[in-house]
């Protein structure tokens, strides 16, 4: 089924987030980075609560991952919990999940009893960190208040650095150099190391210390990581987040520049990541022991 066919079945909600998108792609809005992830979180959160407006009760949806942090690029991967406190959550999985995968959404889901959730929070660092920018759509919302409750005690107990530092120096071994055709968003110097400097803030307002907002830098660069991400989203026509040479030219006309001037604005912005992490946690800057490297 072509993507014109699934706008025009898709139901109502997500027929309006799905020509929204398609027009985000055709013409950028703003700069083309926070402001179209904004209209797209917003459309989408719409869609789905709409959906789920007669959602059963002991139940709530959860955006997760990107979604959760408002950062829906143009075909960015829908992250959702089915959060439910019942023995069997019934059909509410397929009547939630179903209309998205009907309109050709790619969609990271999950279906958790609340116990089993909290398990999770425990014990994977993944599911941890999705739900430290956790966002509540519909249904229960004490429910959506315990599960964070539950991530509160997780977050007092679980520091982050560790993880953190390890994760990024695996970027590092993987690509030694920053290059041209980097992938902005797992790539060294690219959005998730900035996903890491914004879980430690939550972490530290959940355990009730202050955390200063990100620095014009931090800010900057990741305007910068969003734009050229959607921008090749919108030249790729599906999910691409390596700056590969084929995409540049076609990425730097939606975002309103050349594709010479947009490398440069990359190059920039990768460079400032790499020096926030190394000022973060210098211990990156450190040769790991030996059996750190185990």
């Amino acid at each position: 089924m072509s993507a014109a066919q699934r706008r025009s079945e898709a139901p109502s909600p997500l027929r309006d987030f799905l020509e929204c998108r398609e027009a985000l792609r055709g013409e950028r809005a703003g700069t083309g980075g926070e402001e179209v992830c904004a209209i797209l979180t917003s459309k989408l959160d719409s869609a789905i609560q709409e959906i789920v407006a007669d959602l059963p009760p002991d139940m709530a949806v959860i955006a997760v991952g990107g979604y959760g942090r408002g950062e829906l690029s143009l075909f960015s991967d829908v992250d959702l919990m089915l959060l439910h406190d019942r023995r069997h959550p019934g059909d509410a999985a397929s009547a939630l999940f179903r209309p998205l995968w009907d309109a050709g959404l790619r969609v990271g889901h999950s279906v958790r009893h609340i116990a089993e959730a909290t398990v999770a929070a425990r014990s994977a660092f993944d599911t941890y960190t999705t739900l430290l920018t956790s966002r509540w759509l519909g249904g229960d919302p004490d429910l959506f208040d315990r599960l964070r409750r539950t991530v509160a005690s997780v977050t007092r107990a679980r520091p982050l650095r560790n993880h953190l530092v390890a994760a990024e120096r695996e970027r590092r071994r993987r690509q030694p150099y920053l290059v041209m055709e980097a992938d902005v968003k797992a790539g060294r110097g690219g959005l998730r190391t900035l996903h890491g400097f914004e879980w430690e803030r939550r972490r530290e307002e959940m355990i009730g210390r202050f955390s200063p907002p990100p620095g014009p830098e931090e800010a900057e660069a990741r305007r910068v990581l969003l734009a050229v991400r959607n921008a090749l989203h919108a030249a790729a026509g599906r999910a691409h987040d390596s700056f590969t040479y084929e995409l540049r030219e076609r990425a730097a006309r939606w975002l309103g520049t050349d594709r010479y001037e947009l490398a440069t604005r990359l190059v920039a912005a990768t460079q400032q990541v790499d020096r926030l992490a190394s000022i973060r946690g210098p211990e990156l800057l450190v040769e790991p022991r030996r059996n750190e490297r185990k």
